[in-house]
């Protein structure tokens, strides 16, 4: 267990680092940076981190732990694998889309392997800001690539008959280009385009294909329906029901 003083000492040093990646970008955090605005010297940093890596990587979990939390809660809630895998995407967009540069580091990014592998090291120190209902993170959450969670996630949709592995592979397919799209815009453009429009008008398009994908005799997910099982699990990603 890490000491309260060791542990608020980690905190200066991933505040600062979070201050700089907000103010100047993620590639402009170096360890002099960080030490100096934390008030301590870099051989005092190094005390407390590896390296620069495990730095960024610390300072990119802290900025994710509500998504973790929340995306955590929805794996292992009772609902239908289907709404799962639509309440994750909803979960991932809402928070993405308020912090992209920090979401693409951490989930779509040459670092975003060595970012991961790092959150049991995280939990170390900082255990209550991931923890749900006193367990670590399912490893849908926090392994393997990108594809491999999202198969992970329709592999009990296909195994259900709701849909074919082809069919799966191009919902994950136009989700993740979908995605990718909209925070390009947002991180480009993001004045003319509103965060909770850019969820809204994600969801909905991303519902509708889905249901295109469906097989046959397979009930179509009715998107005003999420709202009641948002609202049951906590989370604060509702969806309003406003028209494209």
């Amino acid at each position: 267990m890490i000491n309260i003083k060791k542990r608020r000492v980690f905190e200066y040093f991933i505040n600062a680092a979070s201050d700089i990646a907000r103010e100047e970008g993620i590639d402009k955090i170096t360890i002099r940076n960080v030490s100096d605005r934390a008030g301590y010297n870099s051989a005092t940093l190094y005390n407390y981190f590896n390296n620069l890596e495990q730095l960024l990587a610390f300072t990119v979990i802290h900025s994710i732990t509500e998504y973790l939390y929340d995306i955590d809660k929805v794996i292992k809630s009772n609902e239908d694998c289907l709404i799962k895998y639509i309440l994750a995407w909803n979960q991932y967009c809402y928070h993405s889309f308020n912090n992209p540069n920090v979401y693409t580091y951490a989930f779509d990014s040459t670092n975003s392997t060595y970012t991961l592998s790092q959150i049991e090291n995280y939990m170390k120190v900082f255990p209550e800001r991931i923890m749900s209902d006193d367990k670590a993170p399912t490893v849908t959450v926090i392994g393997g690539s990108i594809e491999e969670r999202e198969m992970d996630m329709l592999e009990p949709c296909i195994d259900k008959g709701y849909m074919t592995a082809d069919a799966a592979r191009r919902i994950y397919n136009l989700g993740y280009l979908l995605q990718q799209g909209t925070l390009y815009r947002l991180m480009h453009n993001k004045e003319q385009y509103p965060v909770e429009e850019a969820r809204i008008t994600f969801i909905r398009y991303f519902i509708d294909f889905v249901n295109s994908q469906l097989l046959p005799d397979v009930p179509t997910i009715i998107f005003e329906d999420l709202n009641e099982i948002i609202v049951t699990y906590g989370l604060k990603s509702q969806i309003k029901n406003t028209p494209l």
